[in-house]
């Protein structure tokens, strides 16, 4: 083993190419960035769209149904108590123990 070891020199080509290389990974990045903002912007419009037509397109419905002499939110109430109803142990169990947990509760009108 020698006594004196050799040092390799630095070389400057190695040091452009990874400067180049960290110029093109931001601008990459930047690019990308810059897509991802422009979608999610129009999802953000797409989803704000659909809530708006759905609302308008419920408030005209109510509004013909009321021209009709139709009460809407009635006949959804009705249609819930005429709903087969489904006997469950586990929601008799439930029942139970919050009527133990906080007493009986209110009937509901």
């Amino acid at each position: 083993m020698s006594l004196i070891e050799y040092v390799e020199p630095a070389n400057v080509g190695d040091f452009f190419v990874g400067i180049g290389s960290l110029i093109l990974a931001c601008v990459l990045a930047y690019i990308l960035y810059r897509i991802y903002i422009k979608v999610a912007h129009w999802i953000d419009v797409m989803v704000n769209r659909e809530a708006k037509y759905e609302l308008l397109e419920e408030t005209m419905l109510d509004k013909i149904a009321k021209d009709k002499g139709i009460n809407l939110n009635e006949e959804l109430a009705k249609r819930k108590i005429f709903d087969i109803k489904h006997k469950s142990f586990r929601k008799k169990i439930e029942e139970k123990v919050y009527e133990e947990m906080f007493g009986k509760s209110k009937e509901k009108k």
